[in-house]
């Protein structure tokens, strides 16, 4: 949705009935259950004791509220002992399980088509972050932004992406 101006997408914000959320794709943290079990915690007991249903790592076209994603991903760090566990989690992630952006991402013909292409479909997988490339002569700096209220610590899901 396009707005004409900030004024009226700042009064629709403030005046809208419906709690804005921001969502995240479960295929971003399928591989947190993979993590778990490396460390002989059981995901379904793990979940459990987060008052979630054991079943929430099963579906990766699910939407979950991104605060949620955020705190299974710090939960998961602070039960694994790994301080890098966001980045643990990538390793252990294919671009396929991210369905359609991850499939654009590998048909791309170079890393610069590559990088144009996850920043600009970052919708596919959530909703309310931006991601974007700033360039020089002699490096590449990809930056990430969240939008509103971010309910948890999202270094796990930095270091991921």
């Amino acid at each position: 949705m396009i707005f004409e101006s900030p004024r009226k997408l700042e009064w629709l914000l403030k005046n809208c009935r419906v709690p804005l959320t921001h969502k995240i794709k479960v295929a971003a943290i399928l591989q947190v259950g993979k993590l778990l079990l490396d460390h002989g915690i059981e995901p379904a007991r793990f979940l459990r004791n987060l008052d979630l249903p054991p079943t929430l790592l099963l579906d990766p076209e699910a939407w979950i509220d991104r605060k949620l994603s955020f705190r299974i991903a710090e939960e998961a760090s602070r039960a694994t002992a790994e301080r890098f566990a966001g980045l643990h989690v990538t390793e252990l992630s294919k671009f396929e399980q991210y369905a359609e952006w991850g499939c654009g991402i590998l048909r791309a013909r170079n890393v610069q088509d590559a990088l144009m292409f996850a920043t600009h479909q970052v919708g596919l997988m959530c909703s309310g972050i931006r991601v974007g490339i700033d360039r020089t002569e002699d490096e590449v700096h990809v930056w990430v932004n969240y939008d509103g209220d971010l309910g948890a610590d999202p270094l796990q899901h930095v270091e991921s992406n």
